[in-house]
């Protein structure tokens, strides 16, 4: 990823989440950051645990590449994990 500037990279980024969320606006402001340490450990033990997470606010929720295991720390579990929870909430209003 180093090879590429970040500009480009979001370009690339931004191009990939409209056409999957058929969105035809411009790419929002961004901060693009590169972070060694970011990986979340998917051991059994820490899959286990994230899975047994309750979180007592009505209105708040857990998402993330950390919290699905189909895609272990990648984007596509990210945004897995984020339609769920829209589909959650569509399915409570």
């Amino acid at each position: 990823m180093e090879d590429i500037r970040k500009d480009q990279l979001i370009k690339k980024i931004w191009y990939e989440v409209s056409q999957s969320l058929d969105l035809d606006i411009e790419c929002p402001p961004y901060r693009l950051i590169f972070e060694k340490r970011a990986t979340y450990n998917q051991s059994p033990e820490n899959n286990k645990m994230v899975s047994q997470l309750k979180f007592s606010v009505d209105n708040a929720f857990l998402i993330g590449d950390w919290t699905e295991f189909n895609f272990p720390c990648s984007i596509e579990s990210s945004i897995l994990s984020a339609k769920k929870i829209c589909a959650k909430l569509a399915m409570e209003s």
